[in-house]
């Protein structure tokens, strides 16, 4: 049976940090390594940003990490969705957050990963969090759409588009049920 962590201790941030970097580690991402710096001891990924409030959570089983999100919490700092020149429609509120990265072992079915992020997402707003903001580029959009994510707006970034993305409590209704 699939299990829910909060990472807090050091251990379960490194656990986090490593199934991150295995997800990306192929990718050569330069978003990835404009945020986050890799560990060469740990050989995990962590946020670059200094004024990043750092949540990661993620779902295991037996066999390991199926998915996982990390979330900035700091709503004095800018985000780095705005760091890439999008603006949140009606500005930000208390009750939002920013997702800064969420990956799917690619091992894993993508149908259980799925219904591991409704998890997820169901936590979010335990605590407190009604909204969700991220961004996405060509490879990974299908798949946040397929999760719940819609599309607000677009922009080309470096030769590239890049989409600016939200979840709210009707994106978690309309995923397969747990």
């Amino acid at each position: 049976m699939p299990k829910f962590v909060l990472a807090k201790s050091e251990k379960e941030k490194i656990i986090f940090g490593q199934a991150l970097y295995q997800s990306f580690k192929d990718l050569k991402s330069s978003w990835l390594m404009k945020n986050y710096i890799f560990d060469e001891q740990t050989k995990s990924l962590k946020p670059s940003d200094p004024n990043c409030i750092y949540r990661p959570f993620y779902e295991r089983d037996t066999d390991g990490i199926i998915c996982g999100y990390a979330l900035n919490l700091n709503h004095s700092a800018e985000f780095q969705l705005e760091k890439m020149g999008f603006t949140i429609p009606g500005g930000r509120t208390a009750e939002m957050c920013e997702v800064t990265s969420f990956f799917i072992l690619q091992r894993k079915n993508p149908l259980r990963s799925a219904l591991g992020s409704k998890k997820i997402y169901t936590f979010l707003e335990q605590l407190g969090f009604t909204t969700g903001w991220s961004t996405a580029h060509i490879g990974v959009l299908k798949l946040y759409q397929y999760i719940g994510w819609r599309i607000v707006d677009e922009k080309k970034i470096n030769g590239k588009t890049i989409w600016l993305l939200t979840f709210d409590r009707k994106s978690a209704e309309d995923i397969l049920p747990v």
